[in-house]
Formats: C-alpha cells, sequence, structure tokens
C-alpha cells in the first residue's frame, strides 16, 4: 500500500475507532435512555461504512475493491433508517416510530444490500465499474444502476425526515439539549452535503 493511499485511509480508521467509542457508550446507556440503542445502531452503521471504504481504497484489485463495495452497502442501507429512528426518538416523537412502521422502511433497504451483493446478474446498483487512480489513490468508480437512485431518493426522504424531528426538537428544547440538537444537526448534514457531491460527480 501507497504511503499517500495509507494517508487517506488513517481518517476512516479514526472514524472507525469513534464510531466504536460512541455505540459502546450508547449500548451502556440502553437502560437509561430509548435513544440509546438506535444511536448504538447508527454508530455501528457510520463505522462499517468506513470500515468498507478503507478497504476499497486499501484494495489494489478489482475483486477486492468491488467486495469492498458491496460490503460498504451494509452500512449505506442501515443508516438512513437507523438515522430516521434515532432522530424521532431523540426528539421525543418515538411513539410515532412502531414496530409496523420499522418493518415498512426496513423493505427497500433489505432490498438493496440484496441487489448490491448479487448486483453481477443484473447490473441494478452499478451497470459499470472501473478502477480510477489519481497519483497512489485509487477508489472505484461506478456508473450506478437504476436502482441505485430509486434507493438515493428513498434514503434522501428518511434523511429530511431525521432532520424534521431534529430540528422540531430545537424548537421546543433549551439548554444543553438545544446544544445537542444543534450539534445532531451539523453532524447529519456535513456527510449528506459530501454524498451529493459524489453522486453530482463533483467530489475531489
Amino acid at each position: 500500500m501507497h504511503i499517500q493511499s495509507f494517508s487517506y485511509i488513517v481518517p476512516l480508521l479514526l472514524a472507525i475507532v469513534i464510531a466504536g467509542f460512541v455505540a459502546v457508550y450508547a449500548w451502556q446507556r440502553r437502560a437509561i435512555t430509548s435513544a440509546a440503542m438506535p444511536l448504538a445502531l447508527l454508530a455501528l452503521a457510520c463505522g462499517e461504512w468506513s470500515l468498507g471504504y478503507a478497504l476499497e481504497i486499501g484494495g489494489t484489485d478489482m475483486p477486492t475493491k468491488i467486495l469492498s463495495g458491496k460490503i460498504q452497502y451494509i452500512g449505506i442501507s442501515a443508516l438512513p433508517l437507523v438515522w430516521v429512528i434515532f432522530a424521532s426518538t431523540f426528539s421525543n416523537l418515538g411513539a410515532r416510530t412502531t414496530r409496523g412502521k420499522v418493518i415498512l422502511l426496513s423493505i427497500i433497504p433489505l432490498i438493496t444490500l440484496l441487489l448490491a451483493f448479487t448486483n453481477e446478474l443484473h447490473g441494478l446498483i452499478w451497470s459499470n465499474a472501473q478502477i480510477r487512480t489519481v497519483g497512489t489513490f485509487s477508489a472505484l468508480e461506478v456508473t450506478h444502476g437504476p436502482w441505485f437512485w430509486v434507493y438515493w431518493v428513498y434514503a434522501n426522504i428518511l434523511l429530511v425526515m431525521g432532520t424534521i424531528f431534529i430540528l422540531r426538537s430545537i424548537n421546543r428544547s433549551k439548554g444543553l439539549l438545544r446544544r445537542q440538537n444543534f450539534a445532531l444537526l451539523i453532524a447529519v448534514l456535513t456527510p449528506w452535503v459530501g454524498n451529493l457531491l459524489y453522486v453530482l460527480g463533483l467530489s475531489p
């Protein structure tokens, strides 16, 4: 592995460690607050996605990068769903997030995950893939298939829903809780902007 590629992987490894600490911290407090379990799952989804991307960057051949890309879809498919569950619970709107609704909201993410791991059979997630190299940095560059766009729209709807829950909570909260809500808002908007740049082909 080239040193330049390693420099890209280090922040991802740091993100994985932080996500792990957050997951453990939240899990230990699951009896205190109902938002702890969704937060732990949210952190695990972020950490898993970061791990898959680190493996993709570190991989030197197409099969490794393809497998790493598929592994990322575990976090990709889980994260928007867990985010909206966490946001609704944290903002005290959890009563609306029933088990039945969670099951319904899980259908498209589960289909997406299945299609990602069987992409060679249909090309619905990506229809073409190649290794894009800039200097010593290389990553998987794909042509997205039709189901990717279906899921991308769905995932963004969930992200918007969760963001609305947090915004509503900001209006009702004060002091520390209000600052926590602002921090959550920044935390979700930052990767959201990054993902938008990636999808539009504007990522540096």
